[in-house]
């Protein structure tokens, strides 16, 4: 069930910061496939979530210029 959660919060943060970037993006959003309170559970900042997803994908983000 936590790696379900945690995949939720990580699909929905990497779409968002692919689309807006790290600055352009809220918990809130972020969220909207889980609670705030189980992202801040999870990754006790914003930072922290899009540290752990960049360090799991093996080339990083490609953002769109």
């Amino acid at each position: 069930m936590a790696a379900e959660v945690d995949l939720r919060i990580s699909t929905a943060a990497c779409e968002l910061f692919l689309a807006r970037e790290l600055a352009g993006v809220s918990v809130e959003e972020i969220a909207c496939r889980t609670s705030k309170a189980t992202v801040y559970t999870r990754f006790p900042t914003k930072e922290a979530l899009f540290a752990a997803i960049f360090h799991s994908k093996p080339g990083g983000f490609a953002f769109r210029t």
